[in-house]
């Protein structure tokens, strides 16, 4: 395991790399989310973090976890459209231990014009 240290004000804004894979700490990211206007966050995946690190700087967080390969369930899938479609601004997915940024453009575009 090799910790590395952020360019950041914060000491807890770290990567790990585990296995050949690097792993973010969630303050890794709210700089950028907060200039990129990223308003939620979607956690697909286990809790590896606690969501009040995104909370606290204004950033709604949703956990709608699925086992990782598997297919969500429709409950799990009207959610998550009900929240990017609400959403005010860009909508961060985490899932597989990795944030993928999708300002999900489509989303603020009537669902005809997809």
């Amino acid at each position: 395991m090799i910790n590395v240290q952020s360019q950041t004000r914060c000491s807890y804004a770290t990567s790990t790399i585990l296995a050949g894979y690097v792993s973010h700490t969630p303050e890794m990211y709210l700089s950028y989310f907060l200039s990129h206007n990223v308003t939620n966050v979607i956690r697909l995946n286990n809790k590896v973090y606690n969501a009040s690190r995104f909370t606290t700087a204004g950033i709604v967080h949703h956990d709608l976890y699925f086992v990782d390969g598997s297919v969500p369930t429709d409950d799990i899938l009207a959610r998550f459209l009900h929240i990017s479609e609400k959403a005010t601004g860009a909508v961060a997915v985490h899932c597989k231990g990795v944030f993928l940024i999708d300002f999900l453009a489509y989303m603020q575009l009537p669902y005809s014009e997809m």
